[in-house]
């Protein structure tokens, strides 16, 4: 242990002098993995050096102590006997051990992947060693029989008893993923959710999720996080709504297709087309209705089977970040986006004749009913209305 994290001092080291300014805009990574011992690489070895005791705390979790025996196990420990080939092993070993990021000492992750060919050829000419020196013929036979248990136990194959077959089964999410899968052109790049990278690996060039947007034809976003603080004021301040804004708020790229949680933009389309298009649905005087902030009007409210219908005119383009307050109260709590987040309140025209949809329960529609009427009123990401002199919320008749 102590000669891993020896090893690991060195790597640091070499990276200090070497690699971080050949990959400084990697520091991010280095900072989830190392971030404990220090923000750079540098100030991560003089910790070390000055904190052994911290190190050795960190050494002897168990589930690092496990670590290099959980390598070796599969491979029937059979790198020991030939210990010329861990050595180009060890640093990977080492790193993974430092490391303080929770996926590192996993034998499925990737952090391991550049050390196992060097522990596979360690372990047959282990295998091969045992066998001149005339210790033991068997060594291939507990080879095989050491990698293939370990398969049994946690390979994550049919074979495997850990297979996660739940993962291959169709769930509520797969109707949507179909959908975006078919909106996706065969010669696009596109950047999308891990979830379904699987499915669009063909291709020469391909990404994963923003931030940062690669440049790509197709970009893939998962905007479950509106479903989790759906009719909260604290969604418009998130982590991810801002980019969400941001994103849909762009003039070289719109919507082309929308299902369940996922968005899909594409580049050169138009941000007022596809299915941003369903909530324009004609034109009106934007000197009617009741004024809810200099961009945007209210005409009037309806209610349908699944809740509210609000019939808006636009008197120009509106900040990216505007919400609607619903309710009956005079400062109504429930915030929603407009137009189901789809359409940006950026691309609004004057004279835009909108409809924005709000679906409800059934007990708050019973409520609206009785009262015959449903405040409604704008606010910003900040929580504050757009202008200091627009309406908290007004009294819109429902018909």
């Amino acid at each position: 242990m102590l000669g891993l994290a020896a090893a690991a001092l060195g790597y640091i080291a070499l990276y200090t002098l070497v690699l971080h300014p050949m990959f400084a805009p990697a520091q991010g990574s280095f900072e989830l993995h190392f971030g404990k011992w220090g923000t750079t690489a540098a100030g991560a070895l003089l910790h070390i050096v000055r904190h052994p005791g911290e190190l050795l705390a960190h050494l002897v979790a168990p589930r690092r102590l496990l670590y290099p025996w959980l390598v070796l196990g599969p491979l029937a420990l059979l790198p020991l006997a030939s210990p010329r080939w861990l050595l180009p092993a060890l640093p990977v070993l080492a790193v993974n051990l430092l490391s303080d990021f929770p996926t590192t000492t996993n034998l499925d992750s990737h952090y391991l992947t550049p050390a196992v060919p060097f522990l596979v050829a360690g372990a047959l000419d282990g295998a091969a060693v045992l066998g001149r020196r005339a210790i033991t013929a068997w060594g291939p036979t507990a080879l095989l029989l050491a990698a293939t248990v370990a398969h049994l136990i946690a390979g994550g194959t049919p074979l495997a008893f850990d297979c996660p077959w739940v993962r291959f089964l169709p769930d509520a999410r797969t109707p949507a993923s179909r959908a975006v899968l078919a909106a996706i052109r065969p010669g696009d790049v596109v950047q999308a959710p891990y979830e379904l990278l699987p499915h669009l690996a063909e291709r020469p060039s391909l990404f994963r999720s923003p931030p940062p947007i690669r440049g790509a034809d197709v970009l893939v976003l998962d905007a479950s996080h509106r479903r989790r603080f759906a009719h909260r004021e604290d969604l418009l301040r998130t982590v991810e709504e801002p980019r969400f804004r941001a994103w849909l708020a762009a003039d070289d790229r719109g919507l082309v297709a929308a299902a369940g949680d996922y968005l899909v933009l594409r580049s050169g389309a138009s941000p007022r087309g596809g299915p941003a298009a369903r909530y324009i649905v004609g034109r009106a005087d934007p000197r009617a209705g009741v004024g809810l902030t200099r961009c945007l009007a209210v005409r009037g409210a309806r209610l349908d089977s699944a809740g509210i219908v609000l019939d808006l005119v636009a008197r120009g383009s509106c900040p990216s970040d505007l919400a609607v307050r619903l309710g009956v109260a005079a400062r109504p709590r429930r915030v929603d986006l407009l137009f189901d987040g789809r359409l940006s309140p950026a691309h609004l025209r004057a004279g835009d004749h909108l409809l924005s949809r709000h679906a409800m329960s059934s007990d708050s529609l019973a409520e609206l009913v009785a009262r015959g009427t449903v405040r409604v009123g704008l606010l910003r990401s900040s929580g504050a209305r757009p202008e200091h002199e627009d309406p908290v919320a007004v009294d819109v008749p429902l018909r």
